[in-house]
């Protein structure tokens, strides 16, 4: 699905993120964890072309394609799911469908298929509300249904889930696989937090100081006892119980 070589970010002559090469399968989810100021979030930006990092090459869905030239293009394949969605004034309907009356369709089609998505994570019942009345956690599901109306080719997610409550967490993680399937889509997933590494990663990445320092199955990464915020990540999780075996 996504294959890029000689990815570089910097801050002024500082390197944030220096990848050699990534690939990453379709339909699958790769969760990427890491210690605070490992480049995580830096790389899913560069990744999604929100931030001017530097690529030698840049391929997505088998196609090769030139950023500088073809940046909106590629954003238009991308959804993205930060920590705290940034919802606009309307209703949670109006938001939903915005992305995809942005691509021309008619706001008939559009309101449907955003009610479509609004039902299948569980808040239909928001459609009209006005998201500045909204709580954290449907918030939440708000900004998923809106990076699923698009069906993107590649999800880029940054900490989702942690406005939820442990209760609207464990829901949200039982069905997501669910939901990326119908949305026929590629996950990419920055996490701090176990039971989302434990419930969705098919693929978990480790990154340290701008560099992948650990990459493979989940079970097989948090057997990597040599790294020690790997051996911290695992014992937070109570070993590796709970991560689904590949």
């Amino acid at each position: 699905m996504l294959r890029l070589n000689g990815l570089t970010l910097r801050a002024g002559t500082k390197t944030i993120v220096d990848i050699e090469d990534l690939t990453i399968n379709p339909h699958e989810t790769t969760a990427i964890i890491g210690r605070n100021g490992a480049g995580k979030s830096s790389l899913l930006r560069a990744i999604g072309l929100l931030m001017p990092a530097v690529f030698k090459h840049y391929s997505l869905a088998g196609e090769n394609l030139q950023v500088g030239k073809q940046a909106l293009e590629l954003r238009r394949q991308m959804a993205h799911v930060f920590q705290t969605p940034k919802l606009l004034s309307g209703s949670v309907l109006y938001n939903v469908a915005l992305p995809l009356r942005l691509r021309g369709e008619k706001r008939k089609t559009a309101e449907i298929e955003a009610l479509r998505w609004l039902d299948v994570v569980q808040a239909s019942n928001l459609a009209h509300r006005n998201p500045r009345t909204l709580s954290g956690g449907e918030t939440a599901r708000v900004g998923l249904a809106r990076a699923f109306v698009v069906r993107p080719k590649l999800l880029l997610m940054d900490e989702p889930f942690s406005a939820l409550d442990v209760e609207s967490k464990m829901h949200v993680l039982r069905n997501m696989r669910e939901w990326l399937h119908l949305a026929q889509t590629t996950a990419i997933l920055v996490s701090h937090d176990y039971a989302e590494v434990s419930y969705l990663a098919d693929r978990l990445i480790v990154m340290s100081e701008g560099k992948i320092v650990a990459d493979g199955k989940p079970g097989e990464v948090l057997d990597r006892v040599d790294i020690a915020f790997v051996r911290d990540f695992a014992a937070l999780g109570g070993g590796k119980r709970g991560v689904r075996s590949q």
